[in-house]
This record gives structure tokens, C-alpha cells and sequence, in this order.
């Protein structure tokens, strides 16, 4: 049986009502790759336009948002570890607690990342060809 959507939006919003400050410091540690990445963008940006380099630019800037990709998943997986604990009855512990308890998980979760990437992608293909095939 399913439970009810009322019990649901509760029970996900009970972690915020019991410990206000630790999920703001995880909604605020997990805005500081996204404002990272914008401000290295911005800063690239401008200095393509001062100095017209271009391909070095770009290098820089791709491989700083894969790097802030992986600080996101990290942040993202200590935000995950900490609510299952909360919606386990555990007392929470501390956000520095949950980022080295989940340091280990990086490389796994990434390399799950790629793998569903690449089977949404491999069906996206298979769905596409025989359609145009039929066609």
C-alpha cells in the first residue's frame, strides 16, 4: 500500500523542522560549487575578453567544472547520508562528520553516474535508429 502525499511532504519536512541549522549548512555548502563554477566562468570570460585567450580559457574551465561536479556529488552525498540518518531516528552529527564518512563513496557514485549516463544514452540511440529506420 502507498502511504499518503500529506505523510510524505512530512515526513521530508521534518528533518528541516528539527535541525534547522544543519540542513541549512548543507543547503548552503551544497550552493557554494554552483557559485564556484558561475564565478570562474565570469572570471574567464573576462579575461578572454582582456587578454583574447581563448583555448587555455576553455581547458581551465572545463576541467574546473568537472572538479566542482565532484565537490557537488561529495556534498550531495553527505546531505543524503545525514537525512537517511535523521529519517532513521539517529541523532545527526556534524557536517564535517558526514563529508569524511562519505569520502570513500566519491569515486563509486561518479562511476555509477557515468554508467547511467551511458545506458540513458544507449537507449536514446536504440529508440531513435529504429524509428528512423521504420520510417
Amino acid at each position: 500500500m502507498l502511504p499518503e502525499v500529506g505523510n510524505l511532504f512530512k515526513r521530508a519536512l521534518a528533518p528541516y523542522h528539527k535541525f534547522p541549522k544543519l540542513m541549512t549548512g548543507f543547503v548552503i555548502l551544497m550552493f557554494l560549487p554552483v557559485l564556484f563554477i558561475g564565478m570562474t566562468k565570469f572570471s574567464l570570460d573576462l579575461i578572454r575578453l582582456v587578454y583574447g585567450v581563448v583555448s587555455l580559457n576553455s581547458m581551465l574551465w572545463v576541467i574546473g567544472s568537472v572538479l566542482m561536479s565532484l565537490v557537488s556529488l561529495w556534498f550531495t552525498l553527505a546531505y543524503m547520508v545525514a537525512f537517511a540518518d535523521i529519517d532513521s531516528g539517529k541523532m545527526p552529527e556534524k557536517i564535517p562528520i558526514y563529508l569524511k564518512r562519505t569520502r570513500n563513496l566519491i569515486a563509486p557514485a561518479f562511476g555509477l553516474t557515468i554508467l547511467v549516463g551511458l545506458i540513458v544514452l544507449g537507449g536514446f540511440i536504440l529508440l531513435i535508429i529504429p524509428g528512423i529506420i521504420f520510417s
